[in-house]
């Protein structure tokens, strides 16, 4: 089993949320923020299950060429993913971008999507 596949098996049944997104579509690029609840099966990060629910925080920016995936970067934060382990019966409080208002009138420049991005 590789590692990609391990970790999927560690983190149990998983829910997904799409907390924003934004489209390039001149530059064929996207940027989202998603998380997910889960509950771990299995040693996770170095801390053996606690039979609740987790946070996971994913943000990605992710690059087309001819309708294709061609790159993708995505980061998480795994020090929340500690502290929620480590906390017995803590529970993280979600900053979502969805909360924030971002103008829908016009094009976005790429250091106004990267700005509001990065907020």
């Amino acid at each position: 089993m590789h590692a990609h596949e391990k970790a999927l098996t560690a983190l149990g049944s998983r829910v997904i949320h799409v907390d924003g997104m934004f489209i390039d579509e001149e530059n064929q690029c996207i940027a989202d923020t998603l998380y997910a609840k889960f509950k771990p099966t299995e040693s996770f990060l170095g801390f053996e299950p606690t039979g609740r629910d987790l946070i996971l925080r994913e943000h990605k920016f992710a690059w087309f060429t001819d309708g294709k995936l061609s790159r993708a970067v995505l980061t998480i934060n795994s020090d929340d993913l500690r502290k929620q382990m480590a906390t017995p019966g803590g529970n993280l409080e979600l900053d979502l971008a969805s909360e924030c208002l971002v103008p829908m009138t016009s094009k976005l420049s790429a250091k106004e999507l990267e700005a509001s991005y990065r907020a």
